[in-house]
């Protein structure tokens, strides 16, 4: 019966497009990651992914803005240029993600987890990182304003500046609800004096 054996024909996927659901969207970008098939480009905004591993995908200038990827795992995943504007990414862990130049404007990154990411670059304007864990994190050169980062953990993190972020806001002004940042984040940090004395009367 070996003269009917062929190759098998790899299997074209359909693009993402605006008639798709988001839980659609989802079923779809997980066969285009499982193929090893490119996404760079594809317009995968509103997909809705809860709790699923996407390990040692690429996912390199890609359109996530508005995604709801709750709880998902990014180990090892390289998202740099990607776009992840009011992304829903609460839970979600990012370990040793490269994530250079992604914009997360407006995203909930609450109780999330960066391990040995890379954010060099990044726009984390009015992200809300309460809660969150940075570790060993890289983020030269990401723009903080506006982030919300309290209760949030930053130890032995690169960080050039986080001017402008919001380290300390309790209700009524108590500082309750502060950022932790340890002794090795402020030697790799780099800042100025003046960033150190706003962050010493911040209390922090």
């Amino acid at each position: 019966m070996t003269g009917d054996e062929r190759d098998p024909q790899v299997e074209e996927l359909p693009e993402p497009h605006d008639g798709m659901t988001p839980e659609q969207k989802g079923v779809l970008l997980v066969e285009y990651i499982a193929g090893a098939r490119s996404v760079a480009g594809l317009d995968f905004s509103g997909v809705k992914l809860l709790g699923v591993s996407l390990s040692g995908a690429d996912l390199r200038h890609v359109n996530l803005s508005g995604a709801d990827l709750r709880s998902c795992e990014f180990k090892d995943v390289v998202l740099s240029g990607s776009d992840l504007r009011n992304a829903n990414l609460q839970g979600a862990i990012f370990p040793g993600t490269r994530m250079i130049d992604v914009n997360f404007g407006g995203a909930n990154a609450r109780l999330t987890a960066f391990a040995g990411t890379d954010l060099r670059g990044c726009c984390l304007v009015g992200v809300g990182l309460q809660g969150a864990q940075l570790l060993y994190v890289v983020a030269e050169g990401a723009d903080f304003t506006g982030a919300k980062l309290q209760n949030a953990v930053l130890s032995a993190c690169s960080l050039s500046d986080i001017r402008g972020a919001e380290l300390c806001l309790a209700p009524g002004g108590y500082p309750t609800n502060r950022a932790s940042l340890d002794a090795a984040t402020y030697a790799r940090s780099g800042w100025s004096p003046d960033i150190l004395r706003e962050l010493v009367e911040a209390g922090l």
